[in-house]
């Protein structure tokens, strides 16, 4: 005691003499967060149980006390719709029918915890008939106007609404049909939101869209969360939540859930697709959460928890929690259920047994919830980035996809109207001939009848000709009779030209017998091409118009000062004449000659002979417009209407 005193004794001094001021408290700055809002953190821990509404004051009372034991700080309740509403729209007297409801928001307002509230079933007023009890779709006003009841009698308590549970079985929503219950989600979401953030009843709460079961697509009764999470937003629930949830189970408890990244059939697998589909459709910052998740334990012959289930039971929701916590785009998780035994919940998935003893979840749910949250490491973050990739490319090629059938069925559409213009020509003939009526109908009446008339006389040229060569090929001779007249005819259907017959083709003006013509003819110009068929005697060829190529050069006169006809039309009615005039005198062609210098026939009859026996019938096609056919000693007495002009006859 002594040495106390002595010890304390100079304390005392310095306190007594010494003026002590007080240091004054310096500010901290802490982030608050009501116990009664739900921290959107994938490390907050929350525990489902449906089995809350129904029971006692004092066992909800309990159950809460026990969660709060263990740093659980979030319910998700069940409000079921079918057992509140049973009897019709309207309130019972007394709010009775509200009774069970406040006992459970009575007692989560007293512990000052987070409240998620799943409002579903449909009471059977309210359900389409033939539907399953509860699980009718019902009309989205109706249920709209149920959650609004709820958010005004509890939008204090809760922090977040959950539209429907696992609408993607038609246990639960019929008929399974995502459009519905978009349509449903749509009527929710602006009924506690609002529009633009006002005039809803609950603007501050969050809505939750989804709780989607781990199925698999089958024949319309149940669809796989990302299938039906894909048909949403395209029936346009873009916009009208706040962050979607699934129940990744594993209903055969023997994969975990960390195992099931490249499963199909797996929880983790459909996950990542459903994020794929958010991040594709603009909702990349939106979270998913997991609003239940489980492992069901199983008795041994005693009654008991078996060890081993037990054991597993703990390994799967410890592989749960770490996975999902490991993930950038995952929210709170709730763990199903509280304790087995209960009515309204499935027996063995309670972290506790019937009599309150805890399970090895129970331990495991607390470490975890006093665990720091997990940092990521580089391999999810790889991982991560790479199924960003993945959704990106697969958007991509989907907008490929859909240009390529496009492109293709443009040029089908093209190549089927190609193959109708080359098969079908004849549904083209009407607008030809609707295309010419116009200019058909400018044709007067007098240019008809002038070429009737046209075309009448040149068949009856042409039939002149074949009775001229008829007469010709009978044996028609000249004076000399040792030469053969060559059909005019044959030398057009050869095709040759015979140079020295063009050559040697001018006859003399003076011996040429006019009986057609007028003697005062006006001459025409030289440059003309075209005879009037009009005056004409008909012609054993074609128009000159036919072989314009063919040029006949011009034979001068010196006698009559004219030139020879130029074309061949001038000398085509000439050569009419000459095959219908026997040859009298060779000495008229010795004096026509084709202006050339080295023309050697300059006496009479003798010249013409000689003349006549080197032309022999040429094999070659003759000019077409210039028949030629006779020798020189045949010249005589021809009628010529080369240059128009009436030539009197020079016979020996």
């Amino acid at each position: 005691m002594l040495r106390v005193v002595v010890v304390l004794m100079p304390l005392a001094v310095i306190c007594t003499y010494s003026q002590v001021t007080p240091t004054p408290p310096r500010p901290v700055a802490v982030d608050v967060i009501p116990t009664a809002e739900i921290d959107p953190a994938s490390s907050s821990i929350g525990i489902a149980d449906s089995s809350l509404y129904g029971l006692s004051p004092a066992d909800i009372d309990k159950t809460l006390t026990q969660l709060q034991s263990i740093g659980v700080q979030n319910v998700r309740v069940f409000v079921p719709w079918a057992l509140i509403k049973m009897t019709g729209p309207n309130d019972l007297a007394n709010d009775a029918n509200w009774t069970l409801m406040n006992n459970v928001m009575d007692a989560a307002r007293a512990h000052n915890m987070g409240v998620l509230a799943v409002i579903s079933h449909t009471p059977l007023w309210a359900a389409p008939s033939g539907t399953l009890p509860g699980a009718g779709a019902p009309d989205p006003a109706v249920y709209a106007d149920f959650v609004k009841q709820v958010a005004t009698r509890y939008g204090d308590v809760i922090s977040a609404y959950e539209v429907w549970n696992e609408p993607n079985s038609a246990s639960f929503f019929q008929p399974m049909d995502p459009v519905k219950y978009t349509a449903i989600l749509k009527a929710v979401y602006t009924t506690l939101k609002g529009v633009n953030g006002t005039g809803g009843v609950d603007p501050t709460s969050t809505v939750i869209a989804g709780a989607l079961a781990p199925l698999q697509d089958f024949f319309g009764l149940t669809s796989s969360p990302q299938t039906f999470l894909a048909a949403m937003y395209a029936a346009g629930a873009k916009g009208y939540f706040d962050a979607i949830s699934v129940h990744p189970y594993e209903f055969n408890q023997v994969l975990k859930f960390s195992q099931g990244a490249l499963n199909p059939l797996a929880a983790l697998y459909q996950v990542q697709q459903m994020r794929a589909i958010m991040v594709q459709n603009g909702d990349s910052q939106k979270l998913i959460w997991a609003t239940e998740y489980g492992f069901q334990t199983v008795l041994d012959q005693n009654g008991v928890v078996d060890p081993t289930s037990n054991q597993k039971q703990a390994d799967f929701i410890q592989d749960f929690i770490t996975t999902w916590r490991a993930l950038t785009y995952t929210g709170p998780l709730f763990i199903y259920t509280t304790r087995d035994g209960v009515p309204g919940t499935d027996t063995g998935y309670g972290i506790f047994q019937a009599d309150w003893t805890a399970k090895l979840a129970v331990k495991v749910i607390s470490d975890a919830i006093g665990l720091p949250p997990v940092v990521v490491s580089p391999i999810v973050a790889l991982a991560e980035l790479i199924q960003k990739a993945l959704a990106q490319f697969q958007k991509a090629f989907t907008s490929f996809t859909a240009s390529l059938q496009t492109a293709f069925s443009n040029a089908v559409k093209a190549f089927q109207s190609l193959l109708s213009g080359i098969f079908k020509p004849a549904a083209a003939q009407p607008v030809t001939t609707a295309s010419l009526a116009p200019a058909a109908a400018s044709i007067s009446a007098d240019s008809l009848a002038a070429a009737n008339r046209a075309a009448t006389e040149l068949k009856s040229q042409v039939g002149g000709s074949k009775d001229s060569a008829d007469h010709v090929k009978a044996g028609d001779k000249s004076e000399s009779g040792d030469v053969k007249v060559v059909d005019a005819a044959e030398h057009e259907a050869a095709g040759a030209v015979d140079t020295k017959a063009v050559d040697t083709k001018a006859v003399d003006t003076k011996a040429v017998d006019t009986k057609a013509e007028d003697p005062k003819t006006e001459t025409p110009k030289v440059d003309e091409t075209k005879p009037d068929v009009k005056t004409e005697t008909p012609a054993a060829e074609t128009p000159a118009a036919e072989n314009p190529k063919v040029e006949t050069p011009k034979a001068e006169t010196p006698k009559a000062g004219t030139s020879q006809a130029d074309s061949p039309a001038s000398a085509e009615p000439k050569a009419a004449n000459e095959s219908k005039k026997p040859a009298k005198d060779g000495a008229a062609q010795d004096k026509s000659t084709d202006g050339k210098a080295d023309d050697k026939s300059g006496t009479k009859g003798k010249s013409g002979k000689k003349a006549g026996k080197s032309k022999k019938p040429a094999p070659a096609a003759a000019e077409p417009s210039k028949p030629t056919g006779r020798s020189n000693s045949e010249g005589g007495g021809k009628n010529s209407s080369t240059d128009g002009k009436s030539h009197q006859h020079q016979g020996a």
